[in-house]
């Protein structure tokens, strides 16, 4: 078992039992957590972002601490779970568990916050034209902010007051008494002064076992909780499903067509075809432009999607560029990022075979049939050493957040109806980094509860397993999504993966190659 000191602190008279070694890899963890973002920021903002938008920086900063936190609280709930064993009185571990809760509580309420409301009256008050006044722009995105924040309210209102209640199946078991007389030896040697009536002599049982339903309302807060996890689940299914297989494809393409060096009459050559295609994107697009004056608002959403379209091709073209220039100036430039890129597609490719195997062993299959797979392993580490499991689960967990935004880019790129908010290194403006962090945000909540169902075995005793078990589980219509057949999202989850493998890999096989104006004329 786990060895350390376990202190006991106090917070508003309820005891807290803290191991001393927990503390320490905690708040290593948050540190660490903080300074790898404020790198990332630094290093993804565009240049014209450098030494402006700080208000917006923050709240990057605060928004992808906060979603990575969420999910390491797992870990760190497993951890708290062990303790619980330790403590001397039931009413101990009743608080400890109430305490362990609070935090989860709070956490997904924040989270909500945090996507629902401050990033989006961010993104609008970034995105406000600077020629208005500072008061002006203020108002605009604090009254966009409102109405998303009412609607959400209203919402989670209406629906916690006609579907607030948890239907939890109990099971109970009745049976004639029978006196210490007619009970056997190893009964009597048990101080068990009744037992249940053994089976009749014809097979069938003394006693009787009946299914029934205890109704009981949720708190508005945790109503919160699974209303923010319910919406990012469609994020996972959708973002996640395909990020699962886009994002190990990605990485082996890379090395694939990594850059080589090339001599002048190839970089000649080359060049020569961007600037064609450039010309003739230049070209669609006036003649676009020309064409949508006055156009109706019924012509507006086809409008949006040639947009979106056009600027994934300008990207397309930007990043080609940029591989021509490593190829002439750089000679192909650092040899060993293809190889690093190689070996993270490899084993994306492992986890991605891993997830989806956890979720068929633990998820749809029920005991007897059911494997721990994972379960096993983490629980194996966690015997050997508390961080080694904590390290194996953060990698999984991650990882379906770093599929989430490739899916997400993915799928603005391939269906459009989205806008595209690429992220790239250096040149990624902050409403994109506002945008992919809400996204974060809510992909983590779900995530959270992804990892506490296909992670059952290894997270079983925490408090956050015992909220969505006993009671988001259960609740009414939501109990629909999480109840049916293993759960809905999983299925869809792989409906999404598998058609994006058809879509991302199989049918490019038979693809034609088009040009660059025969591709913009099909969204036209």
């Amino acid at each position: 078992g786990r060895r350390g000191w376990v202190f006991r602190l106090s917070r508003c008279g309820v005891p807290i039992m803290v191991d001393a070694f927990l503390i320490v890899v905690a708040a290593i963890s948050f540190v660490l957590i903080v300074i790898s973002n404020i790198v990332f920021i630094i290093k993804m903002t565009h240049p014209e972002d450098k030494n402006r938008a700080l208000v917006p920086k923050i709240i990057v900063l605060l928004g992808l601490t906060l979603a990575e936190v969420l999910v390491l609280m797992l870990p760190f709930d497993v951890a708290m779970a062990s303790i619980l064993p330790r403590l001397d009185l039931a009413v101990d571990q009743l608080q400890e568990e109430a305490v362990s809760s609070t935090m989860w509580v709070i956490a997904y309420i924040s989270c909500a916050g945090m996507a629902f409301v401050i990033i989006p009256f961010s993104i609008n008050f970034y995105d406000s034209d600077e020629e208005d006044s500072f008061g002006r722009r203020l108002c605009v995105s604090f009254a966009w902010s409102a109405l998303i924040l009412g609607i959400f309210a209203f919402l989670v209102g209406i629906l916690w007051g006609f579907l607030g209640e948890v239907e939890l199946p109990v099971w109970s078991t009745t049976s004639p008494l029978l006196p210490y007389s007619k009970l056997s030896v190893l009964q009597k040697q048990s101080g068990e002064g009744y037992a249940l009536a053994p089976n009749n002599k014809d097979g069938t049982k003394g006693f009787y076992q009946n299914q029934g339903i205890v109704t009981i309302r949720t708190t508005i807060a945790v109503y919160i909780l699974a209303m923010t996890a319910f919406v990012g689940w469609f994020l996972v299914m959708l973002f996640s499903g395909i990020g699962l297989i886009a994002l190990p494809m990605d990485l082996i393409n890379a090395f694939r067509t990594r850059p080589k060096a090339i001599d002048v009459r190839d970089f000649a050559n080359r060049k020569l075809e961007l600037k064609n295609r450039a010309k003739e994107l230049m070209d669609v697009g006036a003649d676009w432009e020309r064409e949508s004056k006055g156009s109706s608002r019924k012509a507006r959403a086809k409008e949006r999607i040639f947009a979106n379209k056009f600027k994934a091709m300008v990207l397309e073209l930007e990043n080609d560029y940029e591989k021509l220039m490593i190829e002439y100036k750089e000679r192909g430039g650092n040899p060993l990022i293809p190889w690093f890129q190689l070996f993270l597609g490899v084993m994306s490719f492992v986890i991605s075979i891993s997830w989806i195997a956890q979720v068929v062993l633990f998820v749809f299959l029920k005991p007897p049939h059911q494997r721990p797979f994972l379960n096993a392993i983490f629980t194996e580490l966690n015997n050997v050493f508390s961080l080694f499991g904590t390290v194996a689960y953060a990698v999984f967990a991650f990882y379906l957040l770093w599929a989430a935004i490739k899916g997400q880019m993915k799928f603005g790129l391939r269906f459009l109806i989205i806008s595209i908010h690429p992220m790239s290194l250096g040149k990624t403006m902050m409403n994109s980094l506002m945008f992919n962090t809400a996204v974060v945000l809510l992909v983590s909540a779900a995530i959270v509860q992804f990892c506490a169902i296909a992670f059952g075995g290894y997270a079983h005793t925490t408090a956050i397993s015992q909220v969505f078990n006993s009671q988001v589980r259960y609740l009414k219509f939501l109990s629909w999504f999480y109840s049916f057949a293993g759960g809905i999202f999983y299925i869809l989850f792989f409906c999404v993966a598998g058609i994006s493998f058809i879509i991302l890999i199989i049918l490019p096989c038979f693809h034609k190659p088009q040009s660059t104006r025969e591709q913009l004329n099909t969204h036209r």
